[in-house]
């Protein structure tokens, strides 16, 4: 798990099944192996995991750095349960919505996927 996604993905797993302690201790190890590969799915996992336990200020740090990193996947970041907990805070929504700005960019200039 070099590049910490499957710790990340376990953390979601712990956290969707209310193991707190489990998940932050996946993230502890997930966190600790960037500089390998698309980091920033890793921390899209993160994210959603602390979403999932309702640590929003946690989710949003770790959202800003897997987008603001190169994770721009709008249509996922819309529809993802895993972030249903940030849907009403305002940070996010005006980050969505920049995100949507962008998703909209590219589809026009390259074609719907």
């Amino acid at each position: 798990d070099k590049g910490g996604l499957l710790g990340s993905a376990q953390a979601i797993i712990w956290a969707a099944t209310g193991e707190p302690a489990k998940a932050k201790s996946a993230i502890a190890v997930a966190r600790e192996k960037r500089g390998f590969g698309h980091f920033h799915h890793t921390e899209y996992n993160i994210a959603c995991a602390y979403a999932l336990m309702n640590e929003r200020d946690a989710a949003l740090e770790w959202f800003v750095k897997a987008v603001h990193e190169g994770f721009n996947c709008y249509p996922l970041f819309e529809k993802d349960p895993g972030l249903a907990n940030l849907r009403e805070v305002e940070r996010f929504k005006s980050m969505l919505g920049e995100e949507r700005r962008k998703w909209e960019s590219y589809k026009a200039q390259f074609g719907a996927a």
